[in-house]
């Protein structure tokens, strides 16, 4: 059985995948002071109390709190015998291309947002995740990853947009592939998403 860990700045959710289905999701609050034996009572107990008793062989993390990776390491090998992958290190191969201005990082979130949504949907869509910050990681018709906006701000951001670059927001309006991939407007592209989203 896989168990599947996805720890986010406010909430981290472990799931265990029979390779159908999701038999159990349980959300505790991200914190990184949390140790691998707290983790393991805190889960072993809710699987207990809901009856789940599986062998957990594989785990994988995916983490936009690095400090909290350590804890899920010694978790996995301690408890499951098992050495975790985590999302956005070198031994972690994905099935999808990263295409994005080089230097640019992307979060082991908006990886696993890509490689879920093509699985489920196919390519040429746009996945909108409401975590912490609400993100719009935007996947290629071939499964690839070629942009991202974060919008935390919406209305507001008019006013950082000089009227030098006001034209900007009628191309982007026009042709939303301006605001992908390697020419991305981060301060016009939030002005966008919060146009929009009002």
């Amino acid at each position: 059985m896989l168990l599947a860990i996805d720890c986010g700045n406010t909430n981290t959710v472990f799931s265990i995948w029979d390779g159908e289905k999701f038999i159990g999701t349980w959300r505790t609050a991200t914190d990184w002071r949390r140790t691998a034996d707290q983790y393991y009572v805190w889960l072993s107990s809710l699987m207990e109390f809901q009856k789940i008793d599986v062998n957990i062989t594989d785990v994988i993390v995916s983490s936009t709190v690095p400090r909290v990776v350590f804890n899920l390491r010694v978790l996995s090998d301690r408890y499951f015998n098992t050495r975790p992958i985590v999302v956005g290190k070198s031994d972690c191969k994905l099935p999808v291309e990263v295409r994005v201005d080089a230097g640019t990082a992307v979060g082991p979130d908006r990886l696993v947002n890509t490689v879920a949504g093509f699985d489920l949907y196919g390519g040429d869509l746009i996945m909108v995740d409401f975590g912490t910050a609400t993100t719009f990681d935007v996947v290629d018709i071939d499964g690839a990853y070629v942009g991202v906006s974060s919008h935390r701000v919406s209305i507001l951001a008019l006013r950082h947009c000089t009227k030098r670059r006001l034209h900007y927001l009628t191309l982007i309006f026009l042709n939303p592939k301006l605001w992908l991939g390697p020419i991305l407007l981060p301060v016009c592209n939030r002005v966008y998403f919060g146009v929009t989203s009002v």
